[in-house]
């Protein structure tokens, strides 16, 4: 349902919009504006004002010039027999054989498609009725595939068979011959609508209800041009009609755009600013991309729900295209005509495209024309964004099948166990694949999984990994990642027979008839994660030393940060060290023997914390983190290490200085906040040890 509220006067073209409706279903419609002044335009319904092509004058003069001119044999291509406009352009034809003493025959009438798709009816036509001389079409589009199916059976338009068309459309002189044709100005009816408008809002009368049609006869009767007309095109050594630039120009942008619309990116909602880029080059300043959450069916007698939901995906302004932030993209129906990007310092005109296929919609448009010429462009715009938008639709759609039927192959193919949880009470299924098959089938159930979750961590995980494993799975927080959509994996060990084995874990949400229900898959992956463990030490081991290097301690650093965020974290301390005179041993020694000096640091620091790691994290700087017995004795290590490179100063061995500090849940929020009490720590005691 249209919004009727704040309309002083609709304008509503219904011979266009509704062309394949009969009057009393768009009569229906014009009654939805109760209470609004309507003008219905190119079709005449009862109970509105009307304003109409004069249909009988320009069919009847076409009729009567092809009698004059010895056309005794005039059948017609008809459109559809629901629409007004066809059925009174077809008894006008009937009206004008019988005028000029002319026979009809009922095979003579063909009702076909009021577009390109009529070929087939256009063949049958002329097969039927060999004798036809002459063919009445109700439209361009229709004659323009007549000259098609005439060539193909070796007769020439104008000379074997004359043909007519009606609106006069830009492309109808430019075709070989050029095309006779009853000339309806769209413009011109446009204009008169607006003046009509104008006259009713300012109180001043205005009966014009026609506006009127005229034949203009042209090579395709085998005529001479009309005075009033231009000349045709000259013809090319070929002798064929040699084509404007202005229209090759034309049909070359047209392409690009049709062509680049449906250059969809990887990224769908790039995809979107992308289906517009091309329309500055065909005459839109701007231009506005609105698409329906979920597509709407609307059918011929259904309501338009009144709840529906818009994204507000991208704009352009020119050429330059822009993406909305998917935050900010969900917006009523009432923003989609009045929001701050449409806001403008200068006066606008916007037209509103509706993007659909068959019944259902897609989206909306909004459009800025250049100038006039613009909605020349607009059918081929309006249908060639719909297409692409339902592709985009498609795609969306394509993508969450493919990852479900990849999801489910994976729990099918890759996983030893799959445990089923109803999330509204917590009762569960395990599923174990048998080895003899490789079928799975109910191995166990059980009421409460995240109770059995904790006895199964307690019992069964590696003790480093129960912490996170065991606060992942108790109900809240399990809930609320599941409700935000979250699909997590977790690595953890599973003890087997007192040896560490690495599992994996994956969610997976259900959807449709499974929502409610969440999926674990378990897999094992020893071997793999034990060969990425091998590959990993190699790559996190610093060259010099053989201790752990930066980046391992950047990974250790990540780990610890996902503990502290999930309040999990266990009490630890960092230690930061620095190797005092490193650049005066260079510089006077020579770097073989600087390398020497902090290999010796590092040993000193290895033998002090033997159950920590220890990590070079720049040229002569280190770190370690304590965690179990080398924290709970800390403060004794601490002093062992002061002692030793205090002896240091008397013997000419490694001095390092070293600060730390113990990890806080109640102020710390990630590593770094310990680390930097460490490091200034450490600046003291460096200051401390150049002073002695």
């Amino acid at each position: 349902m249209l919004p009727r509220g704040g309309f002083d006067y609709v304008i509503a073209p219904v011979g266009s919009i509704a062309y394949a409706y009969n009057n009393e279903l768009k009569k229906q419609f014009l009654d939805t504006f109760s209470g609004t002044p309507v003008l219905c335009v190119a079709s005449e319904i009862d109970g509105y004002d009307c304003l109409v092509f004069d249909n009988p004058s320009g069919i009847a003069s076409a009729v009567k010039y092809l009698a004059e001119h010895g056309r005794k044999h005039i059948g017609i291509l008809a459109g559809a027999r629901e629409n007004y406009e066809c059925a009174e352009r077809y008894e006008t034809y009937r009206r004008g054989l019988e005028e000029n003493g002319l026979e009809f025959k009922e095979s003579y009438l063909m009702y076909c498609d009021i577009s390109y798709d009529c070929k087939s009816e256009a063949e049958l036509l002329l097969d039927k009725n060999p004798e036809l001389d002459a063919v009445i079409c109700v439209n361009d589009f229709i004659a323009s595939v007549l000259y098609e199916v005439i060539e193909e059976r070796g007769k020439q338009v104008g000379r074997d068979i004359a043909v007519v068309g009606f609106d006069d459309l830009p492309f109808a002189s430019e075709l070989d011959p050029p095309l006779s044709s009853i000339k309806a100005d769209a413009f011109y009816l446009g204009s008169v609508s607006v003046e009509k408008a104008y006259n009713y809002l300012r109180g001043i009368k205005d009966d014009r209800h026609y506006v009127q049609t005229r034949f203009i006869p042209r090579g395709s009767c085998f005529a001479e041009a009309d005075p009033a007309e231009p000349a045709a095109p000259a013809k090319d050594k070929d002798n064929r009609s040699a084509v404007p630039k202005r229209f090759i120009e034309k049909t070359h942008l047209e392409n690009i755009f049709i062509r680049d619309s449906l250059m969809l990116v990887g990224d769908i909602k790039d995809s979107y600013a992308n289906i517009l880029k091309r329309l500055s080059t065909i005459g839109s300043l701007t231009s506005y991309l609105y698409i329906l959450e979920e597509p709407v069916i609307n059918e011929q007698d259904s309501e338009y729900p009144g709840d529906v939901s818009w994204l507000f995906t991208s704009y352009c302004y020119g050429a330059n295209c822009f993406n909305i932030p998917v935050q900010e993209q969900r917006i009523t129906t009432a923003d989609v005509f009045n929001n701050s990007r449409l806001v403008s310092d200068r006066r606008r005109t916007l037209i509103a495209a509706d993007l659909f296929s068959a019944e259902t919609q897609y989206g909306l448009a909004l459009l800025e024309p250049e100038s006039t010429d613009f909605f020349e462009e607009l059918e081929l715009v309006t249908y060639q964004l719909s297409s692409a938008v339902r592709t985009l639709d498609i795609l969306k759609n394509l993508n969450k099948l493919l990852t479900d039927t990849r999801l489910a192959l994976a729990m099918a193919n890759d996983y030893r166990k799959i445990y089923s949880i109803d999330t509204s009470d917590g009762s569960y299924l395990e599923y174990e694949r048998d080895s003899t098959d490789n079928d799975f089938s109910v191995s166990s159930k059980g009421t409460d999984f995240f109770s059995d979750c904790a006895e199964f961590c307690s019992s069964a995980v590696y003790i480093d990994d129960q912490p996170l494993l065991q606060d992942m799975f108790t109900r809240e927080t399990f809930m609320k990642r599941i409700s935000s959509g979250d699909h997590f994996n977790f690595d953890y060990r599973f003890m087997i027979g007192g040896v560490p084995v690495y599992h994996r874990m994956k969610t997976i949400i259900g959807k449709d008839e499974n929502a409610g229900t969440v999926f674990i898959g378990i897999t094992d992956i020893d071997r793999q994660k034990k060969r990425e463990l091998e590959i990993k030490a190699e790559l996190f081991k610093d060259s010099l030393t053989g201790v752990k290097n930066k980046s391992a301690y950047n990974d250790t650093e990540k780990k610890l940060d996902a503990l502290i965020r999930e309040g999990i974290c266990e009490e630890f301390s960092i230690f930061v060290f620095d190797l005092n005179d490193l650049k005066k041993v260079n510089d006077s020694l020579g770097h073989d023997e600087g390398d020497r000096y902090i290999r010796s640091g590092c040993l000193l620091i290895c033998s002090t914390f033997k159950h920590s790691p220890v990590f070079r994290i720049g040229g002569d700087e280190f770190a370690a983190v304590l965690k179990d017995s080398d924290y709970n004795e800390r403060r004794e290590l601490k002093k062992a290490l002061k002692e030793k490179v205090e002896a240091n100063l008397q013997s000419s061995g490694v001095i390092i200085a070293v600060g730390s500090a113990d990890f806080s849940p109640e102020t710390d929020t990630c590593l770094l906040d310990v680390f930097k009490r460490a490091d200034r720590e450490m600046y003291s005691d460096k200051r401390r040890l150049k002073g002695i």
